[in-house]
């Protein structure tokens, strides 16, 4: 699960020997090389040629850095706004990419709707994609509950396309 971008699994598919440039070191400013590699029966991520293991919890604001820091934790789950907060800590972070919710009124056969949400990913994509505590994008929160087999093909459709254009941004 790691800087490809992700709804549910991680869209980095090339296969067995899968290689990807993720981060950047988070306490140092400096670019760290990050990969998923083939391993055993499954799959390794390395950070700076090391074993990294995500350790960590979601965390938004008000959620308590020190605690987690304290109990050990490497990483968090969050959004954009909190990158640097992550970064003072020593944490890498899963950042959170909003995808619009059938459940909750986004109408993936509206066309502006789609655009517009493309475009305020890409740019979230492209304003923080390099900053050092980053690790990975998470696209979406469980878009397709509560939603029809109609709903979820252009909801589908659509996060195979910010995933595509994700990876275009951020390799």
């Amino acid at each position: 699960v790691l800087r490809a971008i992700l709804v549910s699994l991680p869209l980095l598919s090339q296969g067995v020997g899968a290689e990807q440039s993720l981060s950047q070191n988070p306490l140092t400013n400096t670019a760290s090389v990050v990969r998923v590699v083939a391993k055993d029966a499954g799959f390794q991520l390395l950070r700076n040629g090391q074993p990294y293991f995500v350790k960590g919890a979601v965390v938004g604001p008000g959620g308590s850095l020190e605690a987690l820091q304290a109990a050990g934790a490497n990483s968090i789950r969050t959004h954009a706004g909190m990158l640097d907060e992550a970064q003072r800590h020593g944490f890498t972070a899963l950042v959170g990419l909003p995808l619009g919710n059938p459940r909750k009124g986004f109408d993936y056969t509206d066309t502006k709707q789609v655009e517009a949400q493309f475009e305020r990913v890409r740019d979230i994509v492209r304003k923080y994609r390099h900053h050092p505590a980053l690790l990975c994008w998470n696209l979406g929160n469980q878009p397709e509950i509560r939603t029809t087999p109609a709903e979820r093909i252009p909801l589908w459709k659509e996060a195979n396309r910010l995933a595509q254009m994700g990876k275009q941004e951020d390799p």
